[in-house]
């Protein structure tokens, strides 16, 4: 049985936390301090890509209050490459999300590049 985006997108949020350091309490509170907003944005970035939840969807569960929030994240995320140890601790991750994915979601992330994820 596929797991839920919801699902996935709360193994996200855990591993954003352990592999950055900053607790789940503060990556959903509203700090704007740069290693919290990092890891949030770590984690809207991943769980755009892995789940394909809407941005509001994303943005719900991130603890936002609306998309463009969510929108502003892989912006910035694409702008700027995430460090890579995270990402190499991430990566395994998202694939094993990628991989319980539904074959419509698998078929859509194999198609869709990341610049128009945006929309």
């Amino acid at each position: 049985m596929d797991a839920q985006p919801q699902d996935r997108c709360a193994r996200i949020m855990e591993i954003v936390s352990e592999v950055t350091g900053v607790s789940k309490a503060d990556i959903l509170s509203p700090s704007r301090e740069a290693p919290v907003v990092y890891a949030r944005h770590l984690g809207m970035y991943y769980t755009r890509w892995a789940t394909r939840m809407t941005l509001k969807e994303v943005a719900e569960a991130w603890g936002r209050k609306d998309h463009t929030t969510v929108r502003h994240a892989i912006q910035k995320m694409a702008a700027c490459p995430p460090d890579p140890y995270h990402v190499s601790r991430l990566m395994p991750i998202v694939a094993s999300a990628y991989l319980v994915a539904t074959e419509e979601e698998r078929a859509v992330l194999a198609v869709v590049p990341v610049q128009t994820w945006e929309s």
